[in-house]
């Protein structure tokens, strides 16, 4: 991730935004998959539903991405 932000081209920049959202989703539908707390799979929808719609833009890439980074690794931890 650093090395893109730092160095990427835009091409690489879009690839790595969208393979680290596929990720968080993916992850997103396992805990959705493994908890049966109808409160926190409706907090789980709406975070997946927020990450769905957010899409790549050049001006926002480090702030969206540390974002998405963040996410995954809380996801991933719980």
């Amino acid at each position: 991730i650093i090395k893109s932000v730092l160095n990427g081209t835009e091409e690489n920049k879009k690839n790595v935004y969208e393979n680290l959202k596929t990720e968080c989703i993916d992850l997103i539908d396992n805990k959705l998959n493994e908890n049966t707390d109808l409160d926190l799979k409706d907090k789980i929808l709406k975070v997946k539903d927020k990450l769905l719609r957010m899409s790549y833009n050049p001006n926002e890439y480090v702030g969206n991405i540390d974002k998405v980074y963040q996410l995954k690794q809380s996801v991933a931890t719980d």
